[in-house]
């Protein structure tokens, strides 16, 4: 573990208008930013605005994204024929 912080309730300094997933986030990797790393991230913290925003600081974000968000297109949320693959590119987010 290269970083952590416990959980103690409501965050005064998370904005209001971020969520909480992707405030932890950028609050635990802030060392390890502007530096060209990666972070992976499961689906509770994975969302294309936390992409863009850590592309923002020379970093790239690999994480699992769970089909109902909202930000996921309508024609990837059916089920998949089995060893099958779509890709979905939007400027350069890629959600395979």
């Amino acid at each position: 573990m290269l970083n952590g912080s416990p959980y103690l309730g409501k965050d005064e300094e998370r904005p209001a208008s971020m969520l909480l997933g992707e405030h932890v986030v950028r609050k635990l990797a802030e060392p390890y930013l502007d530096k060209g790393r990666n972070i992976t991230t499961d689906n509770v913290f994975t969302s294309c605005n936390l992409g863009g925003n850590l592309e923002k600081r020379n970093t790239s974000l690999v994480g699992t994204l769970k089909r109902t968000k909202r930000e996921v297109p309508l024609s990837a949320r059916g089920n998949n024929a089995l060893y099958s693959t779509k890709l979905l590119k939007s400027g350069d987010n890629l959600i395979c």
